[in-house]
Formats: C-alpha cells, structure tokens, sequence
C-alpha cells in the first residue's frame, strides 16, 4: 500500500520506466490465471516496513515477529510464481525477492506462539530452544526446589544440621546457621550479622 501510495504521489518521468511498468500490468491483465495466484498470493502479507521498524527500534513484540514469519513463508511461493514471467520489471521482482527462509526458520524455532504481547511478563522464547533460558526460567519457576537443593547440598558439605537458606529484603538470599554450630561454618561463608 505504502509503495503504490508513493507511485502515485511521485509519478515516474522516465519513459523507459514507465514502459517497463506498464509492461508488467499487460502481462498480468493478460493472464489471469498468474494474476489471482498472485492475488492470493499476497493475501495475508502484513506491513513489513512498519515491522522491520520496530525490530530495528528494539520494540518488536512477539506477535510482530510471529506476522513477519507469516509473512516470509509466503515469498518462496510468490517468487516461484513470478520466475516464467517475460516482463523486464516482473523478472526484477523475481530477482529481487529474498526467500527470507532463514528468518523464518528461526523466528519458528525459537519463538512461542502463545506468547504474551508485552516483553515483561516473558515466555516468549520456546522451551528447548535455549539451554541459558531454559535453565533461567526453571529456576525462576522452580525456585523453592533450587532453594531445597542448596540448602541439602550445603547441609551435607558442612555437616551443619539445623542449616537453612533464608530470604529478606535486607540481605537477599543468606544461610543460617545458630550459634551452637559456629565451630563447623566454612572459611568461605561471610559473617553478615
């Protein structure tokens, strides 16, 4: 919409150009059954520019890059449309046009499809698809039974029966340990109170 909006506000002066334009409009006028696969074929294509704009902003949110992924599926069909086409500017298009598949390919790979709309509440990125992030979000799903782990494992190391991981909001995450167990707290442990 966007290109022909300034097709028409910026009309071509060259008469080559504008030949090879009308050309193109011949062609598909006279084939009709090209110019509804065409149709059809661009049925559907969200607004590119206004997406690749929000990604280039970093303000991209999964449902664009979801549209955009819909979008680049449809380009191997319509470029493989236009490839027996005989006008100049058709077979421009054809050439011009970038499959994309790689985008695709990962946005479907790594992206959830019912991911929220706001970056903030997360759940974006597929599991399986990044180790890090998988171990990150079960960590922040499962976190009581990291806090268990910890704790199991830093009973055992010190020998420190009554040992427990605590939370406040002065110190964070600390270990406790009474007073009658002083004597087996490790060299790495910081005194805090």
């Amino acid at each position: 919409k966007r290109l022909m909006r300034n097709w028409v506000l910026q009309p071509l002066l060259n008469l080559t150009t504008i030949n090879s334009r009308l050309n193109a409009v011949d062609e598909l006028v006279s084939n009709v059954i090209l110019r509804g696969e065409v149709i059809e074929g661009l049925f559907g294509i969200r607004d590119i520019e206004r997406i690749m704009s929000k990604v280039v902003y970093g303000t991209a949110n999964a449902k664009d890059l979801l549209n955009l992924s819909l979008t680049a599926k449809k380009f191997p069909n319509l470029k493989a449309l236009l490839k027996d086409t005989n006008s100049k500017f058709l077979k421009d298009i054809y050439n011009d046009i970038d499959t994309l598949e790689d985008i695709y390919n990962l946005i479907d790979s790594a992206i959830n499809e019912n991911a929220p709309l706001t970056l903030r509440e997360g759940g974006i990125i597929k599991d399986g698809y990044n180790e890090i992030v998988d171990t990150l979000r079960h960590d922040m799903n499962g976190g009581t039974s990291v806090l268990a782990e910890i704790e199991a494992k830093e009973k055992e190391r010190t020998g420190i029966k009554n040992l427990r991981v605590r939370y406040n909001k002065v110190f964070g995450y600390y270990i406790e340990v009474t007073n009658s167990f002083l004597d087996k707290v490790p060299e790495d442990y910081i005194r805090k109170q």
